[in-house]
């Protein structure tokens, strides 16, 4: 079997963000969705298989704290990472209680966002082979 590239999809209010690292995925190998909110998110999600979520967390609309809780509940499969500026250990705990597999602060090397993204995609698989 070939291998076969996991799907992440970008959420981020910010147009910058979503391009750059939609850039530096697809320059890993990565296939990328792009959503700017927490609704196309959700839309996204409903019609596309999807590997990760690489979430902010200060989005209008909805928090990514709101869209993390839903994701881990409606597609316990997908593997989360939160991206966000918000750097204090309150907030942190927040996103893992949601159900964040990993939390990186902006700005961050790109080297450091893929390491997490095989670090989460890893546990991820490992806490389904247990189910």
């Amino acid at each position: 079997m070939a291998f076969q590239p996991y799907r992440v999809l970008v959420v981020d209010d910010e147009e910058i963000v979503r391009s750059m690292l939609g850039k530096m995925l697809g320059a890993n190998g990565y296939r990328y969705l792009l959503a700017s909110s927490g609704r196309e998110a959700r839309e996204i999600l409903s019609r596309e298989p999807v590997d990760l979520v690489i979430m902010d967390i200060l989005m209008p609309e909805e928090s990514g704290i709101e869209l993390c809780k839903a994701i881990r509940q409606q597609y316990p499969r997908v593997a989360i990472l939160i991206l966000s500026a918000v750097d204090d250990p309150e907030t942190v705990g927040e996103a893992i209680s949601a159900g964040a597999d990993g939390y990186l602060t902006k700005p961050m090397e790109p080297k450091e966002l893929l390491a997490q993204i095989t670090v989460a995609m890893y546990y991820r698989k490992q806490e389904l082979a247990t189910e």
